[in-house]
């Protein structure tokens, strides 16, 4: 069989990496809009093509001819889940520079938000997740100001500690897949398709995908997308493990989320120490990742809570004498 008896044309989506301006997107400051299948509160970041790109905690809106947008992320808050949303719809939500480091400050304020235990990452809109870095800047992303911490895209070096979700929507095609990789697991629309594209245009995999995507599918899968930069579907993604779920075109938000929900849910203590221990059983021998299994199961075992809890259950299921 060919390559495309397995997947789709492998011809880039004419809208990716376009670097199209978001126009009409000429604010920063909050936002808040209500979303009929979820309740929570939005905070959009609009940021301009100016050096001041961390935005304070709440920022007055400065007026819109003070600021040229180049990019949108939207943070959304419901309960202890997070969303991060990449919004630059007209560009398939590619990465250029100011997404990058928007991308970083919001991995980076999810982590040190007590409040916060799940993150959903997704894109906006139905057609693309993440279509990759913006090809009109692509040039500027090694060098941005966070790359050598997170990396180019703004997360590939960064572990927040908690659980993270990508509901994939669409094209996730170069570093868009690379964000989803990066992800603890994927929650996939049967609209999706994934790929390595950047192979046409001869630029690498610099944010994690070389790694993370064959400990993900196996060596001979990653190789066979890598090598050819064929788009691969949504049910080809969950039969090679990429996918975890596949759910209807649209419904990739609102499932993830209710598997965020679930987690959120969970005793934190020990959900934490269980993703580490397989978090780090990528980089270690099978009897070093069982001495750090060891070390962080004793001391989540000795919390005081834990102990508590199970003494208080053991009491109860003792039968009085």
């Amino acid at each position: 069989m060919t390559v495309n008896d397995h997947c789709r044309s492998n011809e880039v989506a004419p809208e990716q990496g376009t670097g199209a301006d978001d126009r009409g997107r000429d604010r920063r400051g909050h936002r808040f809009r209500h979303q009929p299948h979820l309740q929570g509160w939005t905070t959009a970041w609009s940021f301009s093509a100016t050096p001041a790109l961390n935005c304070p905690a709440n920022p007055a809106p400065p007026s819109n001819d003070s600021v040229r947008s180049t990019m949108t992320l939207a943070v959304e808050h419901f309960g202890h889940v997070t969303q991060l949303t990449l919004d630059r719809q007209e560009a398939a939500n590619a990465v250029n520079v100011e997404m990058a480091l928007g991308i970083a400050e919001a991995i980076d304020a999810f982590a040190a938000d007590d409040n916060a235990r799940v993150l959903v990452v997704t894109g906006a809109g139905e057609r693309s997740f993440c279509a990759g870095g913006d090809l009109a800047r692509l040039l500027e992303l090694p060098g941005h100001a966070e790359a050598d911490r997170a990396g180019p895209l703004g997360f590939a070096r960064l572990d927040p500690g908690k659980p993270t979700i990508a509901a994939v929507n669409g094209h996730c095609f170069g570093g868009g897949m690379e964000l989803a990789l990066w992800c603890d697991f994927r929650i996939v629309a049967e609209n999706a398709q994934f790929g390595a594209l950047n192979r046409q245009w001869g630029v690498t995999l610099i944010d994690g995908g070389t790694q993370r995507l064959p400990r993900i599918v196996g060596y001979g899968n990653a190789m066979w997308m890598v090598n050819t930069g064929c788009r691969v579907s949504a049910e080809r993604a969950l039969q090679m493990g990429l996918a975890q779920e596949l759910v209807p075109t649209g419904q990739a938000v609102s499932r993830a989320h209710e598997i965020a929900q679930e987690i959120a849910d969970q005793p934190q203590p020990a959900l934490l120490a269980d993703r580490s221990g397989v978090a780090a059983s990528a980089e270690r021998s099978l009897q070093s990742g069982i001495d750090f299994e060891a070390i962080a199961g004793r001391a989540v075992m000795s919390d005081p809570d834990v102990v508590e809890s199970l003494t208080e259950y053991n009491r109860r299921q003792t039968p009085p004498a």
